[in-house]
């Protein structure tokens, strides 16, 4: 049985499981539980190998899950004996999934006015608007082509799918790494301001700012934490798609504890460059504006294990239900933005996974 197969079945046997691809590579791991119940995640100490999911934010409806899978595989390299096992069990799930608010473009307008005017106040330096664009076109059997056909045109993204039965299954390809951890030390990044891949524009002043702001946030976080070096190195170009965004890196050397690590991870997440400066008063902002739950939507996932994990911020990703698909985008508002501008930021961020939709009708 082919790979993705195996992951069709595991969506109609309501067996939770997560698949990814990370960054330039051609492996595809997959873990699979064959019991129903998702741990909550809870630290790095003491972690078996595994997969985290969290929200944007600790008052959204969805929770942050551990993905413990029985089953683990790389590529079609599946046991023949746990392919039979998988095969042989269908779990009874309780549905409760929920319909994601569709932001209009006259409500995207009236909140990015309504936000860049405190901006201008000078009540906050950045915070992130994001819409909701719903599709009942298709629904939750087209998730796992999606992923297919995802890994095969973004090569430098982190492509990434889970299912959580009787809900959902969220679907990505994120540019972004939140947090990279290894025996050498800790990696992350900025990455804001956001341009078309085939403009050939120069990056406005607005751009510039929105990732100086978030390259700053990033360093004043990790000088509470004790590296014995800190390597930055940028602001580069990275593509993402069919746009392009400036990015900075920074490669940390020491160890840190599990406990420290998670002190970390919270404190980075949500950095501004889906959230906000400050980021208190960008959250609250957020909530009170936003008509829907970012759920998974710029939260953070990844793979962990005991020694290591590599977590990417949840960017370019949908959610698939039994009545169609939710995509979520988002962008930067400063004091220099313009809402249509913005619009159209978002319709161009839209596209990268839009087509892949339209592609399966």
């Amino acid at each position: 049985m082919k790979q993705f197969e195996i992951l069709q079945n595991c969506i109609v046997r309501n067996l939770p499981f997560f698949s990814y691809r990370m960054p330039y590579s051609h492996e595809i791991v997959t873990g699979i539980q064959t019991s129903s119940k998702i741990e909550q995640f809870v630290g790095f100490e003491h972690q078996k190998n595994g997969f985290i999911v969290a929200p944007f934010d600790s008052k959204s409806s969805a929770e942050t899950l551990f993905f413990n899978p029985d089953i683990h595989f790389t590529n079609e390299n599946i046991d023949s004996n746990e392919l039979d096992k998988l095969l042989s069990i269908t779990l009874d799930v309780k549905k409760s999934s929920t319909s994601t608010h569709e932001t209009s473009q006259s409500e995207y307008l009236q909140q990015a006015s309504t936000l860049i005017d405190k901006l201008k106040n000078k009540e906050l330096e950045k915070v992130v608007l994001s819409r909701a664009v719903s599709n009942t076109s298709c629904n939750k059997k087209v998730a796992v082509s999606v992923f297919e056909k995802l890994t095969k045109i973004y090569p430098h993204a982190f492509v990434s799918i889970f299912y959580i039965p009787g809900q959902c299954v969220w679907v990505g390809a994120t540019p972004e790494t939140l947090l990279k951890s290894s025996d050498e030390g800790i990696r992350t990044m900025s990455l804001a301001g956001t341009k078309s891949l085939l403009a050939k524009t120069e990056w406005t002043d607005k751009e510039r700012e929105e990732q100086q702001m978030v390259s700053e946030y990033v360093e004043n976080v990790l000088q509470k934490f004790s590296f014995s070096k800190i390597e930055k190195n940028g602001p580069t170009e990275q593509n993402a798609g069919n746009v392009c965004h400036l990015m900075t890196t920074y490669n940390c050397k020491g160890q840190i504890s599990g406990n420290e690590q998670l002190k970390l991870v919270k404190t980075l997440h949500p950095t501004p460059a889906v959230c906000g400066i400050p980021k208190e008063k960008a959250l609250q902002l957020i909530s009170a504006t936003e008509l829907h739950d970012r759920e998974y939507y710029a939260g953070f996932l990844g793979p962990i294990n005991a020694k290591a994990c590599n977590l990417f911020v949840n960017l370019r990703c949908m959610k698939l239900t039994d009545e169609g698909v939710a995509f979520f985008v988002g962008g930067g508002l400063t004091a220099q933005s313009v809402p249509e501008a913005e619009w159209n930021e978002t319709c161009m961020k839209l596209e990268t996974l839009s087509k892949v939709i339209n592609s399966q009708q």
